[in-house]
């Protein structure tokens, strides 16, 4: 017998039935969510190594930026594995992600210096300012009621921001905040940020004719400066 055997594990994969583990794992996840401790059930070891992950166009995308905003810093709300940053960094720009998930670090594609665990939906204490702010697909994982907290966040920390946000219809993965891009639109106007529609539309044609970029990038794409 194994003595590694993780009996919990085993018995509540092969002696549940799969409709009542799915279930037991949804009640549990949405415990975890009213004390806010689901992070690292959710965005595991699994999820870091999926091969999604691994965003071949991410280069593209970090020399079309430079090219249209010359940042010489920027941070990244909900960055994941860091697979958007990686470029910035290797193009020796000061770089900060910023993630809850421990896994996502222990898988970042950025140096672990680079990297800060924290719950973006609790007021980030920054210190710093940046020339541009990214979270990309990200908001639509963050319940409504701490929507304010993370505009705040995002706001708070560059002129210039870089969001998109699954959008009605696009479920996925822990989507739980599906806005269109109007409501995004009115929310960050309340903190002095505009829509820039020429900017986004020349994001898009741009990113349309990139390789392997995920849909979802382009359609829910929106740049944002602060007026």
């Amino acid at each position: 017998m194994n003595d590694k055997l993780n009996y919990p594990v085993f018995y509540f994969k092969y002696f549940i039935p799969a409709k009542m583990r799915s279930v037991l794992k949804k009640s549990v996840i949405y415990f975890l969510k009213f004390f806010k401790m689901e992070i690292n059930l959710i965005y595991n070891d699994t999820f870091a190594t999926q091969n999604f992950r691994n965003k071949t166009w991410t280069e593209d995308f970090c020399d079309f930026v430079l090219k249209t905003f010359k940042p010489e810093s920027v941070i990244d709300f909900g960055c994941g594995t860091g697979d958007i940053l990686a470029p910035f960094e290797k193009r020796n720009l000061n770089v900060l992600g910023i993630d809850g998930s421990f896994s996502n670090k222990k898988y970042s594609h950025i140096r672990k210096e680079n990297f800060q665990i924290f719950d973006i939906r609790e007021k980030y204490p920054n210190k710093n300012k940046y020339d541009l702010c990214i979270c990309m697909e990200v908001a639509e994982h963050i319940d409504e009621k701490y929507s304010e907290t993370l505009i705040h966040n995002i706001t708070n920390s560059a002129p210039i921001l870089i969001f998109t946000a699954a959008g009605p219809g696009q479920e996925g993965n822990d989507h739980c905040n599906l806005q269109p891009k109007s409501w995004w639109m009115e929310k960050l106007r309340k903190y002095d940020f505009e829509y820039d529609d020429n900017l986004t539309n020349d994001f898009i044609l741009h990113m349309s004719n990139m390789n392997d970029v995920q849909s979802w990038y382009i359609e829910n794409l929106m740049i944002y400066r602060k007026f």
